[in-house]
């Protein structure tokens, strides 16, 4: 992993103050340790399709299609990563499965035509969380995760990596995968239909968390591919861009989080103030619109719901194009040609530590 403050200080110095501009995020090449199975030139990280659950909540409007507030929880399973050559590795860290527990909020756009519309999400995290095995997951029971303890009322250990929501911005296929080419308005966004068995769709960019990686030393990913070594290219990190495909569960397991002082609704007040700094809702089943109610799930005139998911990703870099053309006096140059002489900024690598 990049130093990114480190490195965003030296280029300041070499090229002066300016605003950036809209990143642009290139899919990339990645290196993901420690893995039981060497995990070199990652093209794609694939979830399990549809064996994981997040839980909706719309925590100001108790009507589909008017808008509101939107807070959601969930988890994936991670099984595989795929290199560029093609073939299958397995994400296994001493033997024990990884699992992406996110937590994203943001605003639905009113309007939405028989129980449609979109959000768009403006924060959110990502954190990748190891369980004992495999059979001890259950989508439906946020205490299994492995990002709670078993009463739901604290984080667990250590993450192995943290990620937090970037910036919109378009992603475009670089050195590595191809399977994603969006425009800045296509990410950060998912569409929701009230329909049983509708399918949705999100794309998001998590970023590494500069905040709570701050330890040098090796981590989780890194990129491999189109990186940077000097200026003008301005290096503002890397991370994951990732699609979630969704689809209305239409008999969700509720029984781990069926009040407000179970275990399972807890855990996910406890991951959703932990990574956004909110909760999930205050209450189960209730009238208010702050309570999460999916007895209208699907169709019922609530916004509330819970769905499968599946997550796949790709390793990303962003990039600020606005300093691209900027070009360095020779003192300038000089003082970076020391800094990074001196210091070795541009490489120092990071591990993960704690997420509250």
């Amino acid at each position: 992993m990049f130093r990114k403050f480190a490195l965003a200080a030296v280029v300041t110095l070499a090229f002066g103050s300016q605003a950036l501009a809209d990143p642009i995020y290139s899919t990339q090449l990645a290196t993901f340790a420690p893995n039981d199975t060497p995990a070199t030139n990652i093209a794609v990280v694939n979830g399990t399709p549809s064996g994981g659950e997040l839980f909706t909540n719309n925590t100001t409007q108790t009507s589909v299609g008017t808008g509101g507030n939107i807070v959601t929880v969930g988890s994936n399973v991670l099984t595989s990563f795929s290199p560029s050559g093609g073939g299958a590795v397995p994400v296994l860290i001493g033997g024990r499965p990884v699992v992406a527990v996110f937590a994203i909020n943001g605003q639905a756009q009113p309007g939405g035509v028989g129980g449609n519309f979109t959000a768009n999400f403006t924060s959110g995290r990502l954190a990748l969380y190891t369980i004992p095995t495999l059979a001890g997951y259950n989508q439906y029971n946020p205490t299994s995760w492995g990002a709670t303890n078993a009463t739901g009322t604290a984080l667990s250990g250590t993450p192995i990596a943290v990620f937090d929501l970037g910036a919109k911005g378009a992603v475009g296929p670089g050195q590595g995968t191809g399977i994603f080419n969006l425009t800045a308005a296509q990410v950060n966004v998912s569409s929701f239909n009230s329909v049983a068995g509708a399918d949705s769709q999100g794309n998001f960019v998590f970023l590494e968390s500069t905040a709570l990686n701050p330890v040098p030393g090796p981590g989780y990913m890194t990129v491999t591919s189109g990186v940077p070594v000097l200026p003008p290219a301005f290096l503002l990190g890397e991370g994951l861009a990732i699609r979630s495909d969704q689809a209305f569960d239409a008999a969700p397991n509720l029984s781990f989080i069926n009040s407000s002082a179970s275990a399972g609704f807890l855990a996910l007040n406890t991951i959703a103030n932990a990574f956004i700094g909110m909760n999930f809702a205050t209450g189960f089943g209730g009238a208010a619109a702050s309570d999460y109610n999916p007895a209208g799930n699907p169709g019922g005139g609530l916004p509330d719901s819970a769905s499968s998911v599946g997550l796949t990703g790709a390793p990303i870099i962003s990039q600020d194009t606005t300093t691209t053309t900027r070009v360095p006096e020779p003192t300038t140059l000089a003082v970076f040609g020391l800094m990074v002489g001196a210091g070795g900024l541009v490489y120092r690598r990071r591990s993960g530590t704690k997420v509250a």
